[in-house]
């Protein structure tokens, strides 16, 4: 009998010779029959057979000694600036679970916002044998090919859209067209702006989406509606949302280019004694979940993360397919706006 759930009948770990004598197969039947890209050349029956008995060693396939004995790794890698941002987080579960079904493994290395970190990621993963590698990143895709040694291993970014090589962008421009726009049509003339300014691609398109909206609706630019803040602390959110009213005429309405610093709004607008929405609305972006929980419910912009990783794959995919395109390509992803209670009629 087995010794337990991923112990081979002696003890130590399952193997696949474990899997074929208890599924009655041959040990090459095995690594078919576990691997996505080759089980249909077995009948179903074998590799549900075989997929049983690896459930019940607990035996998983090691994907990078498969690819010693077929030079192929079967690896790719994802290089991520923060793996703990649930932004991050959403894009890497989408794409480590569209890959794992096309018979990959990934690995996924931090590499914080410089190149060195950059590189010695991109480094690790090259020395891993990853047949591909995907970098979620705000710096520019220059910034990042000229960061990573790659030798011609196929690369996709996540992150600002760019020709030369392939990308998957979010049009971050519309989703703060569409806050404005919908802050517009509640009669607000006086917006304000926090977000962490044109230094940051994402902060360039929100800018450019913000001042697009206000000319649309024939209102008058003011420069002093807008505010930078650290996108990812609360505090700075509040702290330059207090700005906005130590100014003289404060805004009727705040648009946050990050649910964390419209979170911080909240604070600092309570504070000041100020009723959500009923003296000022708030539209965040992101929609985090703590959005829905918060009082009253937060509007925010609702990005397509999950998708964005799904694309990853596809494009990572078709560059390792014996058919991989001459050019790279460019997917641009669509936002869009989720109301909750938030937001609300001018006063």
């Amino acid at each position: 009998m087995n010794g337990g759930k991923g112990e081979s009948p002696s003890g130590g770990r399952s193997t696949q010779h474990d899997v074929a004598r208890l599924a009655g197969v041959h040990h090459s039947t095995v690594s078919r029959a576990l691997n996505p890209s080759r089980r249909n050349l077995l009948d179903p029956e074998t590799v549900v057979r075989v997929a049983s008995a690896a459930e019940r060693l607990g035996y998983r396939p090691n994907a990078l000694a498969r690819g010693l004995k077929t030079s192929r790794s079967r690896v790719t890698g994802v290089i991520a600036p923060a793996i703990s941002s649930p932004e991050v987080a959403t894009i890497v579960e989408a794409y480590e679970v569209r890959i794992r079904e096309a018979g990959y493994t990934t690995l996924v290395m931090s590499s914080g916002h410089d190149a060195k970190a950059l590189a010695a990621a991109g480094a690790q993963l090259m020395a891993s044998r990853a047949e591909g590698i995907i970098v979620v990143t705000a710096k520019s895709p220059d910034f990042v090919m000229d960061a990573l040694e790659l030798d011609g291993t196929p690369a996709v970014v996540i992150g600002a859209a760019h020709r030369g090589v392939s990308t998957v962008s979010i049009d971050h421009r519309l989703g703060a067209e569409l806050a404005v726009a919908h802050l517009i049509r509640l009669g607000h003339r006086r917006i304000g702006l926090i977000s962490e300014g044109r230094t940051a691609a994402r902060g360039a398109a929100q800018r450019d989406g913000y001042e697009a909206a206000v000319e649309r609706a024939h209102l008058e630019f003011d420069e002093g509606l807008i505010e930078t803040s650290e996108p990812t602390r609360p505090a700075s959110g509040a702290e330059a949302c207090a700005a906005l009213f130590h100014r003289g005429r404060a805004p009727t309405a705040i648009f946050a280019t990050s649910d964390a610093t419209a979170l911080g709004c909240y604070t600092a607008l309570g504070d000041f004694g100020l009723r959500v929405p009923g003296d000022i609305s708030v539209v965040g972006y992101g929609n985090s979940s703590y959005g829905r929980y918060v009082s009253p419910p937060l509007t925010t912009v609702s990005l397509p993360l999950a998708a964005a990783g799904n694309e990853a794959a596809a494009l990572i995919l078709e560059q390792l397919g014996e058919t991989a395109p001459d050019e790279s390509r460019q997917v641009q992803l669509r936002p869009y706006l989720l109301q909750r209670l938030s937001s609300g009629r001018a006063p």
